[in-house]
């Protein structure tokens, strides 16, 4: 009999990356927002002057980064383009083929692997094989790969990534070839001659390297990583590995050794991978073989290995004619199964295939078999329908309804699986006829009847079933609540209808069942899938009360807690994990405590990616749990990067503001971010929330950088047409908070200040009066008879901190003397809300009025003014009245010794309106007097403009 070889995908560990498969035409960006996050849009020039050449080491080996500067002499194109290559929105090989070109000479291992992966990617769609003849992107491509294959600066994670994603391009070309006549000059002829060459000669030089290169660092290798190694080498079908040590050894004995020293790190589609990839290229390895095949044994039960796990396991063994007891207990776990149902045609034929090829006679094992095997047969001896063969919700509806009956668990959670899929892609519908509608009132009922036979059966379901099904249905809400454009019959309404229904009733039975099946088998999720159970649970927004007056949340959090270690998290799972408990508002200081010592106690967080650590660090912040040494490991993490080009907009927005929200100030943290903001040559991909909280963050920690906010105001003032009322009043208040009184962004944001007037809440309201009140800009379209009708229909609303920012707002006014004011019992209950708050003097006060005690004067202490100011102290010199201020910290930006924006208003209304002179004394240098009373004395008389005052 003829072998049968299989090849088996790679498994995806991110629960969201590499989902999302939506349509081809115009969205490609998508599929590849897994492999090149960090990436920043790239600012194209037809001139260029290099200006800065930095050395960045990377495994030890030093290369330049150069930046570029505009030559004024010169125009700009109009190409966007970047100092870093972000392929993201790279429509075609040939855009991410001349985006990488460009940077050739600066480019990074990292994004030299993310170049190769997106190519791949894009290559997986392509269905069209004509295309036209281009020597150019030949050429480039074929330097490119020069440049690749010199692997001394990538480390084990770039070998890994450039070897599996070269194998599946290999893999895709060699197969169309084998099924069609490619044209001469098209990409799949450009590869075939790039990547594969005659008789295979590049194919086999590239994968020699990757040998050469990997060798040295192996014992650096994790387990899924060496895994991806092998799996590539036999994807790619490359055998003859030249002898890399003195003893002979060749590359794949070396390989084999390495994965049995971390055997006990192997998951289950590691193994498999490993032994389908050595069964491939017929490399034999008893000792692989055999130590494997025990460890299989030593596992109580195998009922984590997949269908696909089993095929490919079973059928290594048989082709490399290795024999082992190991056989018989996947044949006893087989037989044990209630049916064979998510095994698939194929699975079944090559398991089949194996036992006969290995000589194994097991008629309980062969019956199953062969019966699941005709039940898998339709008529005309065709495989069934799967689930991911389909092609709409409708068609996936259709098919698990016909086979309700008969669905075990894992398929349940596949058809789940690949309806959340289908919603990812943003399945699209045009308002449907009569018969449409009755056909979506059909799909609702058949949809209905799947979703009762999956909660029936929901006791049923293993730990991985029910993690997967809460994660899918949790994704297909998520995506149903924030998609506000489909028809009212369209499919997306036909599972809002089932999933979630009125008032959420539907989906918290749902969840609630979920947790009803969860609670009493907690202790068998593994890591993973509790991170992914949990994150489902944050994800729908539901908290799931038990029948002990507990929620689910409380459950998860005490049994987390209980755990001996969190090692088996991986960062990923923890970031979920503190995600969800902090979008579900469910505070649980221990088991904050218990994930932030976990955090703290790790050697380094360099596997934690940046979406990682801002979600763990703003997870801290919203629910305002205190770690200092969390939040303190987090900022040295970042700061000893070598710069932040793999941090998105949206990642340092959420770092800033989860600092800022958690009362730490770290103004080395915000300068770093600051300077690396001001230093890209745009903010396109900025969103206007990110523009917003970035400054807010600063004000509210109190650290000055006005670069920073004379670009957040250019960009505001071009895109403020996108920005929500909330984002407007938070970024004009951050501005006037931060001191930063740039008339110019005042001015420019009146139209869209006055087209949210109506919209903004109290807070936002207050705010956007008391920001224009700092930045002293009339603004006589906004402030008029509407703003004083909206303030009177929200007086009731209003806090003491809105009215005390009404009655400066009410002060401004009478400074700049306009036709508009508030009704008289308004203005009378601002101003006793601002005259309310009880003085507190503060010590550095207390020294200034005992130094000016004894200078002979007679200080007053915390007078209170006309406008409703308080005065520090005032004194009489020279028959003149004078107030002084002791300025301390908080009437400054951070450490930048500039008045804030409070302190500015103050000084400027009580000049104006009070009538008297003020004069200011910082406190540092106060605090350069020490405690020299001759000296303070000295410098009071100084700043007061007096010589001789009698003691």
């Amino acid at each position: 009999m003829l072998q049968r070889r299989q090849s088996s995908g790679l498994r995806s560990r991110s629960t969201a990356a590499a989902t999302s498969y939506i349509n081809i035409r115009g969205v490609h960006n998508q599929l590849l927002s897994s492999s090149n996050r960090r990436g920043f849009t790239m600012i194209g020039l037809l001139d260029y002057i290099i200006h800065n050449s930095t050395k960045h080491y990377n495994n030890g080996e030093r290369y330049l980064h150069v930046s570029v500067q505009l030559n004024s002499k010169h125009d700009v194109s109009q190409s966007i383009r970047n100092r870093y290559p972000n392929f993201r929105h790279c429509n075609t090989i040939e855009e991410l083929t001349q985006m990488a070109y460009d940077y050739k000479d600066t480019i990074s291992p990292r994004d030299m692997c993310a170049y190769w992966s997106a190519t791949s990617k894009h290559l997986q769609l392509l269905r069209n094989m004509s295309a036209p003849n281009n020597t150019k992107i030949y050429d480039q491509m074929k330097e490119l790969l020069v440049k690749t294959i010199q692997f001394e600066r990538y480390n084990y994670r770039d070998l890994a990534t450039i070897s599996i994603s070269m194998a599946r391009m290999i893999k895709k070309i060699s197969n169309d070839r084998n099924q069609q006549i490619l044209p001469n000059g098209s990409l799949h002829d450009i590869l075939i001659h790039i990547l594969i060459g005659n008789n295979s000669t590049n194919k086999q030089h590239i994968f020699t390297e990757i040998a050469k290169a990997s060798v040295p660092i192996l014992d650096k290798f994790d387990a899924r990583h060496l895994s991806n190694l092998i799996y590539a080498f036999g994807l790619a079908e490359v055998t003859a590995i030249h002898d890399v040590e003195d003893d002979g050894s060749t590359f794949f004995d070396i390989l084999a050794q390495a994965a049995i020293t971390n055997l006990n790190e192997f998951n289950e589609q590691d193994i498999s991978n490993m032994l389908w990839a050595y069964a491939a290229l017929n490399k034999q390895h008893p000792q692989l073989f055999n130590d494997v095949a025990d460890h299989i044994i030593g596992f109580d039960n195998l009922v984590d290995f997949w269908p696909q796990h089993l095929s490919n396991i079973t059928w290594a063994y048989a082709t490399l004619n290795e024999k082992h007891p190991m056989l018989k207990k996947v044949a006893e776990h087989i037989i044990s199964l209630d049916n064979l149902d998510r095994f698939g045609f194929r699975n079944i034929n090559n398991i089949i295939w194996a036992y006969r090829t290995a000589g194994e006679t097991n008629p309980k094992l062969f019956n199953k078999l062969t019966q699941a095997q005709d039940k898998f047969t339709s008529w005309d001896n065709k495989p069934m329908k799967r689930f991911g063969d389909s092609q709409s919700i409708e068609e996936l509806t259709q098919l698990a309804h016909c086979r309700r009956n008969r669905m075990n668990t894992r398929e349940m959670c596949a058809f789940w699986a690949e309806i959340s899929k289908h919603v990812q892609t943003g399945q699209k519908r045009s308002p449907p006829s009569m018969k449409r509608k009755n056909e979506y009132a059909q799909m609702q009922r058949q949809v209905d009847d799947v979703l009762g036979h999956t909660l029936q059966d929901i006791n049923s379901f293993g730990t991985r079933d029910l993690a997967t099904v809460a994660i899918s249905l949790a994704k297909i809400m998520r995506k149903n609540n924030v998609d506000e454009k489909t028809f009212d019959s369209s499919a997306h309404q036909v599972l809002n209808n089932v999933l979630i229904g009125n008032n959420s009733k539907n989906k918290q039975h749902i969840f609630a069942e979920i947790a009803k099946a969860s609670a009493p088998i907690l202790h068998e999720f593994d890591a993973w899938h509790l991170s992914n159970l949990i994150y489902a649970f944050g994800l729908a927004q539901v908290t799931a009360s038990m029948d002990d007056d507990r929620t689910f949340f409380d459950i998860l959090a005490d049994h987390i807690v209980t755990l001996d270690n969190l090692n088996e998290f991986l960062p990923q799972g923890l970031s979920n994990l503190l995600w969800a408990y902090a979008k579900s508002k469910e505070p649980h200081p221990k088991l904050y405590k218990k994930l932030a010592n976990h955090i703290v106690a790790l050697d380094s967080l360099d596997n934690f990616k940046p979406q990682e650590v801002s979600t763990i660090i703003l997870a801290f912040a919203i629910q305002r749990k205190q770690h200092p040494m969390l939040l303190r490991k987090m900022v040295d993490h970042i700061l000893g990067l070598e710069n932040l080009r793999h941090f998105n907009e949206q990642v340092l927005s959420n770092i800033l503001l989860a600092y800022a929200k958690a009362g730490e100030a770290y103004p080395q943290l915000f300068e770093e971010i600051a300077d690396h903001i001001v230093q890209l040559p745009n903010l396109n991909e900025f969103k206007p929330q990110a523009l917003s909280n970035i400054p807010w963050a600063f004000a509210t920690a109190g650290v000055s950088h006005p670069k920073l906010f004379k670009k957040l105001a250019e960009e505001a003032i071009k895109r403020q047409h996108e920005f929500k009322p909330q984002e407007i009043a938070n970024f004009m208040w951050a501005f006037a908070t931060n001191g930063q009184v740039d008339k110019h962004l005042f001015s420019s944001l009146v139209p869209s200040v006055k087209a949210n007037l109506e919209k903004f809440n109290c807070q936002n309201l207050v705010n956007v009066a008391w920001a224009y009140s700092v930045a002293n800009v009339d603004a006589p379209s906004v402030f008029n008879d509407e703003f004083i009708t909206v303030c009177l229909k929200k007086e009731n609303d209003l806090n003491i901190e809105n009215l005390c920012q009404l009655h400066q707002w009410q002060l401004w006014q009478d400074e700049i003397k306009p036709d508009i004011s508030l009704p008289e019992s308004f203005q009378i209950k601002c101003y006793e809300a601002f005259v309310s708050e009880d003085p507190r003097p503060s010590r550095f006060q207390d020294n200034v009025v005992s130094s000016l005690s004894s200078m002979g004067l007679q200080p007053q202490e915390e007078l209170l003014l006309e406008s409703g100011y308080r005065i520090d102290t005032v004194v009489e010199v020279n028959g003149k009245e004078i107030a002084v201020e002791a300025d301390g910290p908080s009437h400054f930006i951070g450490r930048s010794r500039e008045p804030n924006g409070g302190t500015l208003l103050k000084h400027r209304q009580i000049a104006a309106l009070d009538g008297i002179q003020l004069v200011s004394i910082p406190y540092w240098e106060w605090d350069k007097l020490n405690k020299g009373g001759d000296k303070k004395q000295q410098y009071l008389q100084e700043l007061l403009g007096v010589q001789d005052i009698c003691t």
